[in-house]
Order: structure tokens, then sequence, then C-alpha cells
């Protein structure tokens, strides 16, 4: 059995080998094409069986991504012959070089034959720049030129896209920033470069395909040499000094190019400065000297900043400075009013001290006006004031049948120099009306002292409230002597009818500079009206000059001998009503009288019978001390003398107020 299967399997291999069919194919072949193009390889294959053969057709290698093979497959009779076409279309992003195409043809029976292709990808696209001269020198601020030939290299129509890179580039610029080129086309493309900078500047052109991206440079390299070069600088470029005055900057205008230049001068800056030449013609390796003028007018204060451009006229060349003015205010004026505002009635006086400061650098001769109302006036029209040192005057007002309202007052001093250096200042003046104003009378009992250096004088001020309700009252003092007067107490609250003295105290210091001053004590409301005022004229003499004060009122002098001559007849109460009426109005007037040291002999003698008086007092008011603690004894009638009459008056009921006349308490025995 073996045997047999052994010889079937013999005969099946002679059978399958006498089946195999025979054919043959052809070469391979080199194609070259452009990325996007199609080559095309043909493989002929020629059948040799006598029999019916079957084919099919593989492709493989590195070009066979691109390729395809038609047909892919056929059958041949015996002695046939076709061919097999291979198509290889590289795509646009395949590089240049050699790829491999395999195209293999198999038997249906299992034979085959393979043939190796070559596809050659060709650069297609390609550009090129080309300058015949890649180098120049010119001078700075001159410009200069390059010619440069662009060329499409490629088969394809290209549009290159060019740009200017390099140190130098900041200062080239292109005659074309796209251009298009046909195959083969050439054109031509001009890099102008200009420059102040001296030195040697680098340029590259870039030429870049928009289509393809093929990219062209080209190096260029400008050297722009010194030939306007130069130097423009102030002495210095910080200057300090006063309004009015004219300074000249020193500018140095250096040429150090090789050929001559003529500048122009320009000046950017406030209008007080200029410069004085506008142009300047300086030879090549030299220099000239030239200013610039400052001359700020009155009133000009502050930094200015001045900038001073040089422009050549050649080159194209320019250089920029800038100084700093500091200009002073050597002529200022201060005017200062110590209110703001103030309430006035009509028909008063008042007086405001004005300072006026000189804060500049030279003496000024000022006039002093006053604008807002005819009856308010400056103390002085004219006044003279050295540099840095102040002055004092008065704005007097004298409102008169004035109708209540405000009233803005304005002084203005003003130099008279060829300055006019001014200031001014503003105060606001209520003129109250009359029915608000009168409620008060302030009376200074002196319309003038004397007053010696060193010494001073005691004014007493009598506030009369004219009113019918309390009332507080603030009193204050002004007038040229404010300074050196004080008024106390300041604050006075009387009730209606009432009225208190205040004391005005003044005193003279050394070399006080004027020999009359003026003084004005007034009331005012709560509210701050001015209610009524009164002045006292204060002359400064030298020497010992003695001031007679009133030291009472007559009626109350007189009224202190009647009690005396009258004796101690009259009622107890009244004595002693009298006696301290006395006291308290006459001693005020007699202690104004010591502290200014200019009463007369006449009061020594009042002081000294108010003193005896007061003493009698004392003796008789122990006297009734001691007859009240002794019991009275029961005397027989008898005539009455001087002693008992007087004893009996002190038991009378008709007042007792000052309870002289009780009894003392006695136990009495029932009958």
């Amino acid at each position: 059995m073996k045997k047999y299967i052994a010889g079937l399997i013999l005969l099946i291999f002679i059978a399958s080998i006498a089946s195999v069919s025979a054919f043959t194919v052809g070469d391979g072949s080199t194609q070259s094409v452009c990325a996007t193009q199609t080559a095309l390889f043909v493989v002929p294959v020629e059948h040799e069986d006598s029999s019916l053969g079957h084919y099919t057709v593989s492709l493989s290698g590195n070009a066979a991504k691109w390729a395809v093979a038609a047909p892919s497959g056929f059958t041949l009779d015996a002695g046939e012959t076709t061919s097999v076409f291979v198509y290889a279309t590289p795509s646009i992003n395949a590089l240049p070089g050699d790829y491999e195409l395999k195209v293999t043809v198999t038997a249906g029976r299992g034979e085959s034959h393979t043939v190796i292709n070559t596809l050659e990808v060709q650069n297609c696209h390609q550009g090129s720049l080309f300058a015949e001269v890649d180098a120049l020198e010119a001078c700075a601020g001159i410009p200069a030129q390059f010619s440069v030939d662009i060329t499409n290299d490629g088969a394809f129509s290209e549009t290159f896209e060019l740009a200017l890179s390099g140190d130098g580039a900041r200062y080239a610029t292109l005659s074309n920033d796209v251009i298009k080129l046909n195959a083969g086309e050439t054109r031509e493309l001009l890099v102008t470069i200009d420059t102040n900078k001296i030195g040697l500047h680098g340029i590259t052109v870039t030429a870049q395909s928009a289509d393809s991206g093929v990219v062209a440079i080209e190096k260029l390299q400008f050297e722009a040499k010194g030939c306007y070069d130069f130097e423009f600088a102030p002495e210095k470029n910080y200057f300090s000094f006063c309004e009015n005055v004219e300074v000249k900057v020193p500018f140095v205008v250096e040429n150090r190019g090789t050929l001559p230049n003529t500048y122009t001068l320009l000046v950017d800056g406030p209008k007080w400065a200029f410069a004085e030449n506008t142009e300047l013609t300086v030879p090549a390796e030299s220099s000239e000297l030239t200013s610039i003028v400052l001359f700020p007018g009155y009133g000009v204060e502050g930094d200015f900043k001045v900038r001073v451009q040089a422009v050549g006229e050649q080159g194209d060349v320019s250089v920029q400075k800038e100084i700093v003015a500091n200009i002073l205010e050597c002529h200022s004026t201060s005017l200062e009013i110590p209110k703001s505002d103030d309430t006035v009635c009509p028909f008063t006086d008042e007086s405001y001290e004005v300072s006026l400061a000189n804060l500049g650098e030279y003496a000024e001769h000022y006039v002093v006006a006053v604008t807002g109302a005819d009856w308010a006036a400056p103390s002085e029209e004219f006044i003279d004031v050295n540099a840095g040192e102040s002055g004092k005057f008065t704005l007097d007002i004298s409102p008169r049948d004035v109708e209540s309202g405000q009233y803005v007052l304005k002084v203005n001093a003003e130099s008279q120099d060829s300055c006019h250096s001014s200031n001014s200042d503003v105060i606001a003046i209520n003129i109250a009306s009359r029915d608000s104003c009168f409620g008060v009378k302030i009376n200074a009992q002196y319309e003038s002292v004397d007053v010696v250096y060193g010494e001073g004088a005691l004014v007493p001020v009598v506030v009369e409230n004219k009113g019918t309700e309390e009332s507080i009252y603030t009193l204050d003092v002004s007038g040229t002597g404010a300074s050196y007067a004080q008024l106390n107490p300041g604050t006075l609250t009387l009730g209606g009818g009432e009225s208190e003295t205040a004391y005005l105290y003044i005193s003279m210091p050394e070399e006080t500079p004027k020999n009359v001053y003026s003084l004005t004590v007034s009331a005012r409301l709560e509210d701050g009206t001015l209610s009524d005022s009164d002045k006292v004229e204060v002359r400064l003499i030298t020497g010992d000059v003695k001031v007679d004060l009133v030291t009472g009122d007559e009626e109350d002098i007189e009224l202190v001998v009647e009690e005396e001559k009258e004796g101690i007849g009259s009622k107890l109460r009244g004595i002693v009503g009298g006696v301290i009426g006395v006291v308290s109005g006459g001693a005020n007037k007699v202690t104004g009288a010591l502290v200014s040291k200019t009463a007369g002999f006449s009061n020594w003698v009042i002081i000294l019978g108010l003193v005896v008086l007061v003493g009698i007092i004392v003796l008789v008011w122990k006297l009734i001390g001691e007859l009240e603690e002794s019991p009275k004894e029961k005397k027989p009638k008898t005539k009455k003398g001087l002693w008992q009459r007087f004893i009996d008056f002190l038991e009378e009921d008709d007042d007792d107020e000052w309870g002289l006349n009780k009894k003392p308490k006695r136990n009495r025995r029932k009958r």
C-alpha cells in the first residue's frame, strides 16, 4: 500500500513541474520629474508557455506610495505579450532625490519576476539673488543704493516676498516688497540705505516663495563715513537767574566731518528764548561759537525747558540739546488783611491793620489803593519797603448813612518801579442795620493820653448796656497803636441798663517809630456786630509827664462831704449804704489814679477822709452790739440827751433791713 502512495506523490510532483508557466519581463528604467509631476514606467510581459497564463502585478519601494500599476492583473495565451503601465506622481512635499520603485509580476502558479525602476525627484522650485556690487561706502546722511537681481530658476511661476534684516536694516528700504516671476525670469531690486550713524552696517536681503517656500538670500555691506559729522553742545545746561534779566547761553558747533556745512538753529521753548544766530556756517574740522538768548519778563517764575536743535544743510544730520532756565521771582509782594470779614454799624469808624511785605530782592516804592466803597481809604497812599522787609498801614472805614448789606473792599499795593509787582487782599464788610447796632455805649474816660517810654497809662473804659435784655459784649482794641495796648477784661456780661468799667493799659517800648497813635476801643455783641466804639489818641513824649485822671464823680464826692457834715443824726442804714456806694465807686477811680501815677494831692485828702469815716462806722457797729447784749434797765424819765436820742433812733421799726433794732427777749413773770 505504501508503494502506491509514494508513487502517487511522485506523479503529482512531476505534473506540477510540468504545469508551471514560463514568462519574461522587461528591464527597469529611470525617470526624472518635478514634485507633483507624473513619471510613466512601462514593463513588457511575454507569456512563453503553451497553456493559458494568469498574472498579478504588485509595487514596492520608497516611491511606491506615489505609484499605481495598470493593469494590476491580466491573462495571456500561449506566446502572447502585453505591457504593464506604472504611473508615479511625487507629492508637493517630496524632497529632491532618487526613489526606488519595484514592479513585481507574479504568475498564477507562483512564478514571479521583479523589475527595479528609479524615480528622480528634481528641485523644480528655485530662486536666486545676485548683487554685482555687494559693498558700498558713502557719507553719513547721504543716501546710497544697491542693485540686486532676483531670478526664478525653477520650472514654475513663483511669487517672492522680500525682506531685510541685519543691523543696517533699520536704515534701509526695498523698492519692492512682493514680486512675481515666471520660470526663468529675472528682475532688478533696489536697496536704499540712508543713515547718519557712522560705521559699517550689514544688510541681508531675503526672497521667499509664497508658493513653494523656496528661499534665496544675498548679503550686503554699507560703510557710513563721517563726511558731515558734527557736535552741538551748550556750555552748561542749567541756568538760574532773576526775572527781567537777559542771559546768553553759549553753544559750540563743532564740524567733525570732512566737508564744510551750514547749520540752522531751531529753538523750541518759551517765547522769550531765541537764537542769536539762526544760521551758522562751519568749515570742515573746525568749530564756531553762538548763543541762545533767554530774556524773561516780569512775573515769570519757575523752571522752563528750552530745546535747541542744529540741523545740517548737507548730509541731513541734526543734533538736539536741552537746557533748563530756572527763573527767580526777584520782585514779589505780599499784602494781607488779618480779617476776612467783619460786621460794622453805620455812623461808626473802624480801622484794620494791613501788612505789606516785600519778598523780592530789591527795594520797592508802592502805591496803595482801596476799591469797593467810597467810605474806605488807606491810612497811607505811598509806602517804601526794602527788600525782605515789611510795612504796615491801616484800612480806615467810616460808613455813615450807608444801607445795610455786604461790601467787598479790595486793598491793592503796586510797585511803581518797572516791575509793577503787586498784590491785593479783600475783606467783606457787612453793614448792620441801625436797630441792631445801638444797644450798647462805650466811653473811654480820656480822649488822649501822654505816655513816656517804658511807662504805662491806664484808661478806664465804661461799657453800658443801653438795651433791656442781658447781653454779652466782646471788647477789643484796634488802630495803629493796637500792638501797644491791652484791654481787660475782654468780655462783659451786662443786664439791661447795667454798666461796668474795663481798663485799657497802654505802654510804649523803646524805639517806637511814631509819636502819635490812635486806638479804637469797641464793644461787640456776641454775634460779632460792632455796636459802638470810642477813640483814644496816644501821644508818645519824653520826660516825666503826669496825666491827671479823674478819681471819682463829683456827685459821689459831694455825697461823702454832706454825710460827714450831717454826722450820725441820719439813719445808720443810709450811712452804711452811702458809704458802701462811695467805697465801691470812688475806690475804683482812686485805684485808677494810683496806677496811672497822675493823681493830684486832692485825691489823697479824699482817701484820708474815707479811712476816718470807715473807722467811725466800725466803732458805732461795736457799740450797737454791746447795747443789744445788755438788758435795758428801767430808769425814771429824765430829760433825754444826745446819746439817748441816738439809742431811741436805733430802736425804731421804720426799716429793719439791717437787723440792728432786734430786741433781746425777756422772761416776764405772770402776775
